[in-house]
């Protein structure tokens, strides 16, 4: 539900009209909703008060100093009947605005003013406000333009940009993919990024992608901030307007981390950079990443994230983009033409021949294939300067020569090999295209052989790359490096 715009519904509540609170109300111990730095209330206990300040110790074991305007008392003993507007408690200590519905003894039923479904909230967990401010409405909450991460279905967030209000409230929204939605004003979190945002902080923020996943910030440099991931994938640098700070004082992401998968689970699962496999789960190891024998016969460790549910018994639409095997253990990304039987006609987005596969040989991409390998696959031109594979994971600079009868590329690698790839494993180099501070990349280091990285400054055509294997960084022309494909 609820990751962040809680702070102009409550702030439109509470800033007028609203009683002084009294020294009872304030004595150390008392409950209370309290503000909080990015606006909203969460649940706190007064520690003290003295001279028009409350000092105040949130629920998750963060203190403040408020003013006396943002607070609000709570007690499981409030005159609360249906119908008043509060602030409640939505399943953590973060408190949202919503009108009672329904009272026991000890709780009450809440309807939330995002529109999320209702739900049963202590007394305790409850504030009343003023009945006169409650129907204020939000709409200048979030002009146009706006850039913020939005919910999609699920628990999944993508940057995207506000580009207006339907007649219900909610927001209208292009997501940074191309597609458009309308999101609650409780499931989108502004951008802000001209705010600065502490180590330490919980955020949301774009993984090469438009896709965004929870993480720690955990360093800064200028405009860049690595990000800890907590699905446990390598931290990497992101730029500041790709971050949207996470609601309250170190409240947990709204978007969860990959589901979890059980023993004998068959997934596809990442193999190295671009690469996924058929796998089957076999355990999880002690940093919570999933143990997999891959179909070919090889085991690794694979963090959530990086793996997609085979779900064999789900069936697949025409015209869904999927993961499926192509002759062996190694999946490549398409879309599904035609069902026959238990078989599903697959139209290869590298352009090899369709083949139909075997359901149980095929993985559903979530929206926005965020996870396709080989995704700025396409035709590429003889002469293209490209990335392409060599082997199972590594990569070079090299050259396209031509086509085979089977539609991979012909390559000339940079060290003077040889080979034939397929489209989806190649990555443009396009020297044309500027690089985005934070991009991540793969590029040459003292070779042709190419690594991966994250761009972190620019002089001119050289620019600076941070390498993910810790090596110093090195400054390249741009025609070294090829911007890595959306995740």
């Amino acid at each position: 539900m609820k990751p962040v715009i809680q702070s102009v519904i409550i702030a439109a509540m509470l800033l007028t009209a609203q009683p002084t609170l009294f020294a009872e109300e304030a004595r150390p111990g008392a409950r209370v909703a309290a503000k909080w730095t990015d606006g909203g209330f969460y649940l706190a206990t007064v520690i003290m008060a003295q001279s028009g300040k409350i000092e105040v110790l949130y629920d998750d074991g963060d203190k403040g100093t408020v003013g006396r305007a943002d607070v609000k008392p709570v007690s499981r003993n409030a005159n609360v009947n249906v119908g008043d507007p509060v602030l409640a408690a939505w399943k953590n200590a973060a408190m949202f605005p919503g009108i009672v519905r329904a009272k026991t003894a000890v709780t009450v039923t809440v309807r939330w003013d995002d529109g999320d479904e209702p739900l049963e909230v202590a007394l305790d967990r409850i504030a009343l406000v003023n009945h006169a401010q409650a129907d204020i409405p939000v709409a200048d909450a979030l002009p146009a333009g706006t850039s913020v991460a939005a919910k999609w279905a699920g628990d999944s967030f993508y940057i995207a940009t506000i580009t207006g209000r339907d007649a219900t409230g909610k927001y209208s929204v292009k997501y940074g993919d191309g597609t458009t939605g309308t999101v609650a004003p409780g499931d989108v979190a502004p951008v802000n990024a001209d705010r600065e945002i502490p180590v330490g902080s919980r955020v949301l923020a774009c993984w090469q992608s438009a896709r965004m996943y929870p993480g720690t910030i955990t360093a800064r440099r200028e405009n860049l901030y690595t990000v800890k991931w907590d699905d446990g994938s390598a931290p990497s640098g992101v730029a500041r307007d790709r971050i949207a700070a996470a609601p309250g004082p170190q409240a947990a992401a709204p978007a969860a981390a990959a589901p979890a998968f059980a023993i004998g689970t068959s997934v596809a699962a990442r193999w190295g950079a671009f690469s996924y496999y058929i796998a089957t789960i076999t355990g999880r190891d002690e940093n919570g990443k999933y143990l997999v024998n891959y179909g070919d016969g090889d085991k690794g460790a694979v963090a959530a994230a990086d793996m997609v549910p085979v779900d064999a018994n789900r069936e697949i639409p025409v015209g869904a983009h999927v993961l499926a095997c192509w002759h062996g253990a190694a999946m490549y990304p398409g879309t599904v033409t035609a069902k026959r039987d238990n078989s599903y006609t697959v139209r290869w987005d590298d352009g090899d021949a369709p083949l139909d596969v075997a359901r149980d040989r095929i993985a559903i991409l979530p929206r926005a294939a965020a996870v396709v390998p080989g995704a700025d696959a396409g035709a590429f031109a003889v002469g293209s300067i490209v990335a392409a594979k060599w082997g199972n994971s590594s990569f070079y600079i090299a050259t396209i020569t031509g086509r085979d009868t089977n539609g991979k590329y012909l390559v000339a690698y940079g060290d003077g090999d040889k080979g034939a790839v397929a489209a989806g494993d190649i990555v443009r180099v396009d020297a044309e295209r500027e690089i985005a501070i934070g991009a991540r990349v793969l590029a040459c280091w003292a070779g042709a052989a190419m690594y991966q990285g994250t761009v972190t400054s620019r002089n001119g055509n050289q620019y600076t790359v941070k390498w993910d294997d810790g090596s110093a960084p090195l400054a390249l022309p741009r025609e070294k490096i090829a911007p890595l494909p959306a995740r």
